[in-house]
C-alpha cells in the first residue's frame, strides 16, 4: 500500500475508509510534532493518514502498521526495514520518507511526503488508453527510480500499477513516484526476512522466479519483469496474466505459461513487442541487463512504431493527432520534465524525455510548434554539453571491441558518425550537418546514450 492521494482537495482513487477501527487516531499528536487530521487509505497491513507538522505547517502522510501486525515482531521489523530502505533512496521518482518513530501508544509509524494526483491503477481503470509517448515517459521515470534502488542493492518486489503514483504538478508533465517498499529486499548480503519458498508480491505482475518462491534468485531482474508487465498492460489493456480467483493456478501460469505476445493483442505494436516480451522472459538471464536498458530499448522501439497503435479494447494508444495546440502542450510538458531532470543532474532521463518531445514534434511538422521546438533544441544542446563536458570537446566514434556486437545504426546516425570521424567539436558538427538542427541534436544524444559516441 502506498502513500495516499488527494485530488482537487478530496480523497480519491482509494477504497472507502469509513468504519476504520483506527479512526480514533484522528486528533492525536505524535511525539509533539505531528497532528493526525484524517484517514486516507486502509489496507490489510497498514493505514495512512493525512497529518500536519505542528511547527512547519506542512501537510504530510503518516503510515501506521496495523495494530494487529505491530504485535508481530517479524512484521514490525519489516516495517522498520521499509523506513530504512526508503531513507536510503533519495530520488525524485521514489516517495520521500521524512521520519520514522513509534507513537506514544507503541505503534510504529512512517512519515512521508503527501502526494497529489492518482495511482496508475486508477488511471488504467479510467480509460481511454494511454498514449505511447506517455507510456514511454512513465516507464522511463519508473526505470530511473528503480535504478536508484538497485544501485543501493534494494529490490522492490511489488511493482504494480497501484504502487505507481502519477503526481499532478501545475503547469508541468506528470511526475511518476514509486511507492511502497514494504516487501522490498536488500540483496547486499545483509539479513534477509523472507524464507525460501515464501511467496511475496502481487501475482499478476510477479516474476516467475518470485512466483515460484525461490527468494534467493530474486534480484533486480524481477523488478524489470514487473515493469515490463506494467508496460504490457498500459498498451494491451490487460496484464500479461489477468487475475484469477484461484491464486495457486495464477501462480502456476506465471511460472510455466507464456502470455500472448503483445503484438497479438496490439498488432500495430510490433516494433515494441519484442522489447516488452524480452523484459518478461522466464529466464532472468534473457532479460535486459538493467531496467535502464529496458527503458532505453523501449524508447528506441517506440520511435520506430507507427503513429496509430490500437489496443484490444479499441482505444487508440500512441495516437499522434494533427491538432497542433494539443501536441504543443504535450511537447511543452515533456520539455518541462526533461528540464527538471537536467536540473537535478539526471542526464539519462532528461535525454529520454527530450527525445520523446522531438518525436512528437516530428510527427506534427506544424509551424505553430516553432517556439516549443526551439526550447527543446536548446534543452538537447544543454544535455549534450553536460554529458560531453563542454561544447568545445572533440567528438569521436566508439568502435565495438573484439567480440562485442556491432551496433545497428540508422543511415542518419551513420552519417553523423562519419562526420565526427573528421575530428569535429559539438559546435562544428552542428554547423556542418546537413540534417535539421533539432534532428542532429536528437541523433547525437541517442548515439551518446548508446555508447557509440564519446568526447576526447
Amino acid at each position: 500500500m502506498g502513500v495516499a492521494a488527494i485530488d482537487s482537495g478530496k480523497v480519491a482513487e482509494y477504497p472507502p475508509v469509513s468504519g476504520m477501527r483506527s479512526s480514533s487516531r484522528v486528533g492525536d499528536i505524535l511525539r509533539g510534532s505531528y497532528r493526525v487530521l484524517r484517514p486516507l487509505e486502509a489496507g490489510g497491513m497498514a493505514v495512512v493518514y493525512e497529518a500536519v507538522h505542528l511547527r512547519l505547517g506542512r501537510r504530510l502522510a503518516i503510515k501506521f502498521l496495523s495494530r494487529e501486525l505491530a504485535a508481530d515482531a517479524a512484521m514490525a521489523e519489516r516495517f522498520r526495514r521499509e523506513a530504512e530502505n526508503l531513507a536510503r533512496l533519495s530520488h525524485p521518482h521514489i516517495v520521500e520518507v521524512l521520519d520514522f518513530d513509534t507513537s506514544e501508544r507503541g505503534e510504529p509509524y512512517l512519515v512521508m511526503e503527501l502526494l497529489r494526483g492518482r495511482t496508475l491503477a486508477a488511471r488504467l481503470e479510467q480509460g481511454p488508453g494511454i498514449e505511447l509517448a506517455e507510456v514511454v515517459n512513465i516507464a522511463g521515470q519508473l526505470a530511473a527510480g528503480l535504478s536508484a534502488a538497485h544501485r543501493a542493492s534494494i529490490v522492490h518486489r511489488d511493482l504494480k500499477p497501484a504502487n505507481v503514483f502519477l503526481e499532478a504538478i501545475l503547469g508541468q508533465a506528470v511526475r511518476v513516484k514509486l511507492l511502497d517498499f514494504g516487501i522490498s529486499k536488500n540483496v547486499s548480503g545483509r539479513g534477509c526476512l523472507t524464507r525460501e519458498h515464501v511467496v511475496l508480491g502481487t501475482p499478476e505482475y510477479m516474476a516467475p522466479e518470485q512466483a515460484a518462491g525461490t527468494s534467493r534468485l530474486v534480484d533486480h531482474r524481477a523488478d524489470q519483469y514487473s515493469l515490463a508487465a506494467i508496460v504490457y498492460e498500459m498498451l494491451a489493456g490487460q496484464p500479461p496474466f489477468p487475475g484469477d480467483d484461484d491464486i495457486g493456478a495464477l501462480l502456476r501460469r506465471v511460472v510455466f505459461d507464456h502470455p500472448p505476445p503483445l503484438c497479438e493483442l496490439v498488432p500495430a505494436a510490433s516494433a515494441i513487442s519484442p522489447v516488452v516480451m524480452r523484459g518478461m522472459a522466464k529466464d532472468p538471464a534473457q532479460r535486459f541487463p538493467s531496467v535502464r536498458e529496458f527503458a532505453e530499448a523501449l524508447s528506441a522501439a517506440a520511435r520506430a512504431a507507427p503513429h496509430r497503435v490500437a489496443p484490444r479494447r479499441g482505444v487508440e494508444i500512441g495516437r499522434i493527432s494533427s491538432e497542433a495546440p494539443t501536441l504543443a502542450v504535450r511537447v511543452e510538458r515533456l520539455g518541462a520534465s526533461a528540464k527538471l531532470a537536467l536540473d537535478r543532474g539526471d542526464l539519462g532521463e532528461a535525454a529520454l524525455l527530450a527525445e520523446s518531445a522531438t518525436d512528437l514534434e516530428k510527427a506534427a511538422a506544424d509551424p505553430q510548434m516553432a517556439p516549443a521546438v526551439a526550447r527543446i533544441s536548446q534543452l538537447l544542446e544543454r544535455i549534450l554539453i553536460a554529458r560531453l563536458g563542454g561544447a568545445s570537446r572533440m567528438l569521436r566514434a566508439v568502435r565495438p571491441g573484439a567480440g562485442q556486437p556491432v551496433m545497428r545504426l540508422t543511415p542518419q546516425q551513420a552519417y553523423l558518425l562519419s562526420r565526427v570521424d573528421d575530428g569535429l567539436t559539438l559546435d562544428e558538427t552542428l554547423d556542418v550537418s546537413a540534417l535539421p538542427r533539432l534532428e542532429t541534436l536528437r541523433l547525437l544524444t541517442s548515439l551518446l546514450r548508446s555508447g557509440a559516441l564519446a568526447a576526447e
